[in-house]
């Protein structure tokens, strides 16, 4: 047999591939009580040259017979693969080395190196006449996970699953639909024993693109980055979908978006289509929170209203001025370490107050506190809207008396 004529593929695997496949098809002809004598053999013997000159062969398929002739051989088998994307193409030829006419001709596809060898070793028994003495299927067992799945084989509906049968040999697609679930593997079916096939049911596949003005944005689809703007997702799973888009110097879009097989198949597979206009995010973004304070220390002093009018200069950075009705104004800051749903950080303030037993018009006393700031919101199309709560500790400075005052107030900023 001489080397397999490879196309598709760089020199380095074609040689590699070359000799894999040779070895496959040795071990196949020595089960029909062959020997096979390869392409290395022959060159031993004689070159391309010298076999057309002494030989005086017309044509390479007759030459290479009259070589396997004058080694005792009574049969020549030729192969050639090529590759077109991720699909083999095998072709086997058996010839008679003396009548240098073809024999018998095989023909397969493979989706994987694997299954080419497999194809190969079929292809060679088919040649030999071992097919003969050989099964012509195998049986198959289909499970899935959730089970109760329609089971579709190489496109045509056969069962539900689990689901067993006997098919033909070789290559096959088994897919499996359950509502909205599918699942898909390309199988292939040997004669010996039994060819399982488990298939975890998921969100089928659909294609989307994601637009942004400007552009350049970054997309996240369920937290995980995704790309750029403007990009094409050819694999995104269908059904409800967060796709957040950001850009620097813009304001966060975040939304939900539902995609569907069924209606992507009535659109012809047209992809679907997420656009977005990002606003500018304007350099100071005002917000106000509106609650209630006590003194876990003093509860006897019972509630007082609290207002904080807040400017977030960065993602991290909040400044907020407040009043504390009827006797204290603040001033400070808050630093987030977490900023999405839930938010969470750390809060300072300087304090200046008037001691409820001194008349409306006595002198403010200074004081200071600080603690943490906790708290969950929910993005709005008129920006975030949320609660928020601050256990801190608080030090008259005058007196040097500390306080534990709590904050529980609704927040809103334009973010």
């Amino acid at each position: 047999m001489p080397d397999f004529s490879i196309s598709g593929v760089d020199e380095t695997e074609a040689e590699s591939l070359n000799s894999a496949l040779l070895g496959v098809a040795a071990t196949a002809v020595s089960a029909t009580k062959r020997t096979l004598i390869t392409a290395a053999d022959l060159r031993s013997l004689i070159d391309h040259e010298y076999k057309k000159s002494v030989l005086k062969c017309e044509s390479d398929e007759a030459c290479l017979s009259e070589i396997a002739g004058a080694l005792g051989a009574d049969l020549l088998l030729q192969g050639s693969v090529g590759k077109v994307e991720s699909t083999y193409s095998l072709s086997l030829v058996l010839l008679d080395t003396r009548s240098a006419s073809v024999v018998r001709r095989f023909q397969g596809t493979a989706g994987s190196s694997r299954a080419l060898f497999l194809t190969v070793e079929r292809g060679v028994q088919e040649l030999f006449d071992e097919h003969a003495r050989t099964a012509r299927s195998g049986l198959v067992l289909v499970k899935t996970t959730p089970p109760g799945a329609s089971i579709f084989i190489d496109g045509e509906r056969v069962g539900v699953s689990p689901f067993n049968a006997e098919i033909d040999l070789g290559e096959h697609e088994v897919r499996a639909e359950l509502g909205e679930l599918a699942g898909s593997e390309i199988v292939f079916v040997e004669p010996q024993g039994v060819t399982r096939v488990q298939l975890d049911l998921k969100q089928p596949l659909v294609e989307a693109l994601f637009l942004s003005d400007p552009p350049e944005a970054r997309v996240y689809i369920d937290g995980a980055y995704a790309g750029e703007t403007p990009l094409r997702v050819r694999e995104l799973r269908s059904g409800e979908r967060e796709v957040v888009v950001e850009l620097d110097g813009y304001l966060t879009d975040r939304r939900q978006m539902a995609v569907s097989r069924a209606e992507y198949e009535l659109r012809g597979r047209e992809p679907f289509r997420h656009e977005v206009e990002l606003k500018r995010r304007w350099p100071v973004e005002p917000g106000i929170g509106i609650g209630m304070i006590g003194t876990a220390s003093k509860p006897s002093d019972g509630l007082g209203l609290y207002v904080d009018l807040t400017a977030d200069i960065w993602d991290w950075l909040q400044l907020a001025v407040g009043y504390v009705n009827p006797t204290a104004w603040t001033a400070g800051a808050r630093v987030f370490v977490l900023r999405e749903s839930f938010e969470l950080g750390v809060v300072a303030r300087g304090i200046a107050f008037r001691r409820r037993a001194v008349e409306d018009d006595g002198p403010f006393q200074p004081a200071v506190e600080g603690g943490l700031s906790a708290g969950y919101v929910l993005r709005t199309p008129a920006g975030r809207v949320g609660v928020r709560i601050e256990p801190t500790v608080s030090l008259d400075i005058e007196r040097r008396r500390v306080a534990f005052p709590v904050i529980a107030a609704m927040t809103w900023a334009l973010r």
